[in-house]
């Protein structure tokens, strides 16, 4: 009851007009706090990533640990969170899975633009942006608004995905398994089984052209500046 109330207030209160253009909210993004799962039963360790196969990967996390999904969305599930600040000093195996910055970045406007609009509605999720992204806006001019945008300030589907992780990029990662969404069967499979993790459910794909169908040499350019730390830590191109 408390939730609905709570999302009742929030759509009400960032559909004003006056509250759209208020320029502060988007500092608001900083509270989206970077948290890893912990399942000490398991001696394991989870880091989401949005748009990095996420709600897969939880899914399947949530059915090995017996948790029930009867009245909740995977997200909203008791999970135990870690500080990623806390990563380091844990014992368990840790792991967590990346995507290509550009390729992620395309998928996150496809469902939180062009297909949340479609379905729901109304203008795009990310309300604290204020007037930034708009519903029918190009896939240019939400790439051309992203890269604005520093990481301290982004929302957590486009934020630069070493930010879920370290805050220190200079240091070697306090992860034990870094897998890649293109890559996703077998990265999974290499590790899940000496968790005896079940096989990763397919669920809330975000369908849209190959990336680099979408993207024109210039707008490539600004992406790739934007998520560099991306592009070099994980080993992407």
């Amino acid at each position: 009851m408390k939730r609905s109330i709570k999302r009742f207030l929030s759509d009400k209160v960032r559909d004003l007009p006056a509250v759209q253009s208020l320029p502060f909210l988007e500092h608001a993004n900083r509270l989206q706090e970077s948290r890893a799962i912990e399942m000490a039963e398991l001696e394991l360790i989870y880091v989401p990533i949005p748009k990095a196969a996420n709600r897969s990967i939880k899914l399947a996390l949530a059915h090995r640990l017996g948790m029930s999904l009867a009245e909740s969305d995977v997200h909203a599930l008791p999970w135990k969170f870690l500080n990623k600040r806390q990563l380091r000093a844990s014992p368990f195996f840790r792991f967590t899975f990346v995507r290509h910055p550009l390729d992620r970045l395309l998928s996150c406007y496809t469902q939180k633009i062009v297909s949340y609009e479609r379905n729901k509605g109304g203008r795009p999720e990310f309300w604290r942006h204020g007037r930034r992204f708009w519903p029918q806006m190009s896939f240019d001019e939400f790439v051309h608004e992203v890269a604005k945008i520093p990481d301290s300030r982004s929302d957590v589907h486009f934020r630069s995905q070493h930010t879920f992780i370290s805050n220190d990029v200079t240091a070697e990662l306090p992860l034990e398994f870094t897998g890649k969404f293109e890559s996703m069967e077998d990265d999974w499979n290499r590790f899940a089984p000496h968790f005896d993790l079940p096989l990763l459910p397919s669920t809330n794909k975000t369908r849209h052209k190959p990336w680099r169908e979408a993207y024109t040499p210039e707008l490539e350019a600004i992406a790739h500046e934007r998520y560099a730390v991306d592009m070099k830590l994980f080993g992407y191109s």
